[in-house]
């Protein structure tokens, strides 16, 4: 999964909370991208069975994107902990980091450092 696949299906999650319904245009607000990256971003996370996006429609997660979202939500907050304890860094220097890492970094990597928080 790329890093722009992550964050938008981190937003989608973070989105998704209040249970209302989820555009193109509340992700791209919400990254801070242009809306046709989002709509790129968003239709490949669609292909990849992460989201189900109709067509200018209402965007939402399939089972598995929830369950891989989740995931993904729980590394980050382990890495943004960690990065802000060991380097002093600020929660959102911290978390632009953390997803950074959790794209870039082989698995075993990634573990290690989580175990440092």
């Amino acid at each position: 999964m790329t890093r722009a696949q992550t964050r938008c299906l981190l937003a989608v999650l973070a989105l998704s909370q209040d249970g209302g319904a989820i555009a193109s245009k509340d992700v791209a607000d919400r990254l801070g991208i242009k809306r046709p990256t989002a709509h790129r971003t968003l239709t490949a996370l669609a292909d990849s069975g992460w989201i189900k996006k109709e067509y200018y429609g209402e965007i939402s997660l399939t089972p598995s994107g929830r369950e891989q979202a989740e995931r993904l939500r729980l590394r980050l907050n382990r890495l943004t902990a960690c990065l802000t304890a060991r380097l002093s860094l600020d929660c959102r220097e911290a978390e632009q980091a953390a997803v950074y890492l959790m794209t870039e970094l082989p698995e075993t990597t990634l573990l290690r450092l989580e175990a440092l928080s």
